[in-house]
């Protein structure tokens, strides 16, 4: 530049001539791009406008199935949650169940604990029944119950009476058993201890006892009866005797002493 300058050339007319260049360059480069974008928007009209009716019919047929599929979902969801609570209704209803079911099988294990107690028999076979509920076997548990405390109290009372019968008169068989099993069983035995020993008493014993006493009863009344007829013979000796000292007596006959007669 400085040698233009000296070579007297116009600098400032250079400078606005490049600068002229440089911004008609940038207007060649920005034609040559809008150049590049006409042609892509004609490609694109040419190639792609012409399936715009066919893209928009789709868009419309998408935009009704995904209408009728929101619907469909709609409906759907709205089942789900209805049965979703149904389900959480019934959960819960089975989660009480269950709970109520949990609170009587530990009333049961408590009425089975009762229950041990109690003699035990063979179980009969027992056919499920569901009127048997929880309430209703409770109230026969109680019913049973009271009923084994009476028949219970009567059976103790009806042991010791027997026991008592047994032991009444000393020196006798049934005496003898008593003091036996006393013995064995101890002072402190309880009296259900003693319902075997009396059971066995009246399976075994009672019975041979009884014949003993008839064969006793029969001694003794075989014995009274010779010690009756031995009577009614007194008698009648007294009685000859009386009539022979009446008969005799005005006479003053002698007679036979009375430790003679026979």
């Amino acid at each position: 530049m400085q040698s233009m300058r000296e070579r007297q050339v116009d600098t400032a007319t250079l400078t606005a001539l490049e600068l002229k260049v440089n911004a008609l360059k940038q207007e060649l480069a920005a034609a040559e791009n809008a150049e590049l974008l006409v042609g892509q928007y004609q490609r694109w009209l040419d190639v792609e406008w012409q399936n715009y009716d066919a893209i928009q019919s789709d868009l419309i047929t998408c935009a009704a199935s995904e209408q009728q599929q929101n619907q469909q979902y709609a409906a759907v969801y709205t089942t789900y949650q209805q049965q979703r609570k149904t389900l959480d209704d019934r959960l819960e209803q089975i989660k009480n169940s269950i709970k109520k079911y949990e609170k009587e099988v530990g009333t049961l294990k408590k009425v089975l604990e009762d229950l041990a107690l109690y003699p035990k028999k063979i179980p009969e076979q027992v056919s499920f029944d569901s009127s048997h509920h929880l309430n209703l076997l409770q109230g026969h548990f109680k019913i049973l119950s009271a009923k084994h405390k009476t028949q219970r109290k009567e059976l103790t009372d009806l042991v010791r009476h027997l026991k008592r019968v047994l032991s009444k008169i000393p020196n006798t068989r049934p005496s003898s058993y008593y003091l036996a099993f006393d013995n064995e069983l101890g002072v402190d035995s309880d009296e259900m201890q003693w319902l075997p020993a009396i059971q066995d008493w009246f399976i075994s014993s009672a019975d041979d006892t009884r014949r003993w006493l008839v064969m006793q009863a029969q001694t003794f009344g075989s014995a009274i009866r010779n010690y009756q007829q031995a009577l009614q013979r007194f008698d009648r000796g007294i009685d000859s005797l009386s009539r022979r000292l009446a008969a005799n007596i005005d006479q003053n006959i002698s007679f036979e002493k009375i430790e003679s007669i026979r």
